[in-house]
């Protein structure tokens, strides 16, 4: 298991304690953010190798507001809002972005054509 997969199951984990668990009010807000502002984002990061933290941070948030946001229309338009739907449906799309970005094999720069491609000979 790599290290972004055990930083989004910590962070899944106290979300749905947050959520499901019944929580004390004071602990929700704790509990949940970091949930809310990375995981769905870090989830869907497929190149965070080739940034540096600050940048992957950025995107990830960016990414993760983007996400909630079009969940949260999503379900306002087809009238099933309710906190735990909007949760379970975040939780199965930030798990859908592990496993379709996180499959543990790095990626070449190179595509398989431009490895297979002999060097021109200058004359």
């Amino acid at each position: 298991m790599t290290v972004r997969a055990l930083i989004l199951l910590a962070l899944a984990g106290a979300a749905i304690a947050a959520d499901y668990a019944g929580a004390p009010a004071e602990m929700l807000p704790l509990l949940a953010l970091p949930f809310l502002l990375v995981a769905p984002g870090l989830a869907w990061l497929s190149r965070s190798d080739e940034l540096d933290i600050a940048a992957s941070a950025a995107v990830a948030v960016g990414l993760s507001l983007a996400i909630e946001t079009a969940i949260g229309v999503l379900l306002l338009a087809c009238g099933l809002w309710s906190l735990q739907v909007g949760l379970g449906v975040l939780l199965a799309v930030t798990v859908a972005g592990l496993f379709c970005t996180g499959s543990g094999r790095k990626r070449n720069s190179a595509s398989s054509v431009e490895q297979s491609a002999e060097p021109l000979a200058t004359k």
